[in-house]
C-alpha cells in the first residue's frame, strides 16, 4: 500500500504517483551497494546549477526531493542555511546521515500542508522530481511552492520530460556520462540489474511528461512567472529545466 500521510497521497486516483512502484524502487536504492554515479550525477547537476543560479545570494534554501542527500550536501557548502525533504522515508534517513555533520543543513516535513512555511525561502531546487507527479499534484505543489518563496524568491526545477520519446536517446546519455566519469564498466556491471527494474517501474507506473507550453501554463496558474533554462541542468539532453518566479498580486 502506498504510505499514508505521504505528500503523494493527495491524488489518490492518479496514475502518475510514486505509489507501490516508485516508493519500493527508491526506497531500495538508498541501501545500493554503488553510490558513484548518484554521487557523480549530483555533482554534475551542482555545477550545471551554479553557472546560472548565484547560489551565495540565497540564505534560505530548499532542496525538495533531495534523495540520498548528495545534492543537499553541495548546496550546504554554498549558502546560509539548508534544508531538505523527500517523500522516501529511507531516502531522508540517508541523507540525514550523509548531512549529520552539517551545521547549517536540517531535514523537514513536508508530508502535510499544515507544516508549510509560508514565504519562508528564497530558493528551491526540485531536480528530476516532477515526472512522478500526476499533472493534479503538480498544481498543488506549485500552489505550495509559490506559499513557501518569499517575494522574491526563485523556485528551480529541472529534469522535466518532454512528450517525446527518447529512450535511446536517455540510454546514450547515461552511457557517455558514465563514461566521461571514468566508470563505464563498473555502470554496466554493478547498476544493470538496477537500471532494469528501474526500466519494469518505469513501464508499470509511466512518468508524467510535458510541453513547455503545458508547463508554463500551470505554472502560470498557479502565480508565477517562467523562463526556460537555455540548458537542462542534468546531462539528459531529451529533458528541460525553468525558473520560476512569483508575480506580485
Amino acid at each position: 500500500m502506498r504510505k499514508q500521510g505521504s505528500a503523494y497521497d493527495m491524488a489518490p486516483s492518479s496514475n502518475h504517483l510514486p505509489g507501490d512502484y516508485w516508493q519500493s524502487h527508491y526506497d531500495s536504492m538508498a541501501h545500493h551497494e554503488s553510490l558513484d554515479l548518484f554521487d557523480a550525477e549530483a555533482r554534475d547537476y551542482f555545477a550545471r546549477l551554479e553557472r546560472v543560479v548565484p547560489l551565495g545570494d540565497f540564505e534560505q534554501v530548499l532542496d525538495f526531493g533531495c534523495g540520498l542527500g548528495f545534492v543537499s550536501e553541495l548546496l550546504a557548502t554554498r549558502v546560509g542555511s539548508l534544508f531538505y525533504w523527500d517523500y522516501s522515508e529511507n531516502m531522508l534517513e540517508t541523507a540525514r546521515t550523509r548531512l549529520a555533520d552539517t551545521a547549517n543543513a536540517r531535514a523537514i516535513d513536508l508530508s502535510c500542508p499544515d507544516e508549510d512555511q509560508a514565504d519562508f525561502f528564497d530558493l528551491i531546487v526540485i531536480n528530476s522530481v516532477i515526472q512522478y507527479m500526476s499533472e493534479d499534484d503538480l498544481s498543488q505543489w506549485l500552489n505550495r511552492w509559490r506559499g513557501m518563496l518569499n517575494g522574491d524568491g526563485v523556485l528551480v526545477i529541472s529534469d522535466l520530460i518532454l512528450p517525446q520519446p527518447a529512450f535511446l536517446k536517455e540510454v546514450r546519455d547515461s552511457l557517455l556520462f558514465s563514461a566521461r566519469e571514468g566508470f563505464l564498466v563498473r555502470t554496466l556491471l554493478k547498476n544493470f540489474a538496477q537500471y532494469a527494474r528501474y526500466l519494469k517501474v518505469r513501464r508499470d507506473a509511466p512518468m508524467t511528461r510535458y510541453s513547455k507550453e503545458r508547463f508554463a501554463q500551470l505554472a502560470e496558474n498557479s502565480g508565477f512567472s517562467v523562463s526556460f533554462l537555455a540548458e537542462n541542468l542534468t546531462y539528459r539532453t531529451n529533458r528541460f529545466s525553468a525558473q520560476l518566479r512569483p508575480v506580485s498580486v
